[in-house]
């Protein structure tokens, strides 16, 4: 039996979708030292979301990820708003914004500039790397990955899932994910 190699982060992140890898981003930012594990070896060029928020926009802006982000996004009218790429009137004259129309953007378009940025900043991306184990202790938690380099076991001050719907953190704690139907 191959003993596991155990290393340190600050922060597991587990996902590396938007919402992770923003994290991720402020974190590094923060100094904070991070790992991002994601199951999936490359993005799945699959898209969740098709846009971003005037708030986003603002928040991306901040941290000098606008342009980046734009020059990824889909050209369209700027209508104020869409559902499901359709364009949607919406007075947007009101609202206190630079960017009162938001962006169309694929998901998978997005996740590439946070990725870029979290690297950027020091974070740790491990891609093809699935939690396979967790145990909480005193310090944290240890949580068992199995990725392209075999098993390690990495143990993390905090744990933060953004791993989905079907989220293995939450299987692996045992949190109840209700389904709307009581279930």
């Amino acid at each position: 039996m191959k003993i596991q190699e155990r290393q340190e982060t600050d922060v597991l992140v587990v996902g590396a979708g938007p919402t992770g890898l923003m994290l991720a981003g402020e974190l590094a930012l923060a100094g904070v030292t991070v790992t991002v594990a994601e199951r999936q070896q490359v993005p799945s060029g699959q898209s969740r979301g098709g846009g971003i928020t005037a708030r986003t926009c603002e928040i991306l802006a901040m941290r000098g990820l606008l342009d980046a982000t734009s020059e990824r996004a889909v050209a369209r009218e700027a209508v104020g708003g869409h559902f499901a790429g359709l364009p949607v009137p919406l007075d947007t004259r009101p609202w206190r914004t630079r960017h009162p129309d938001g962006l169309l953007i694929p998901q998978d378009r997005l996740e590439q500039v946070l990725e870029t940025h979290a690297l950027e900043q020091g974070a740790i991306v491990r891609r093809g790397t699935e939690l396979t184990g967790l145990a909480a202790g005193d310090s944290g938690v240890d949580a068992a990955l199995t990725g392209p380099d075999g098993p390690v076991v990495l143990h993390s001050r905090y744990l933060v899932a953004c791993d989905g719907g079907h989220s293995t953190v939450r299987k692996l704690t045992g949190i109840a994910f209700p389904d709307g139907r009581g279930q």
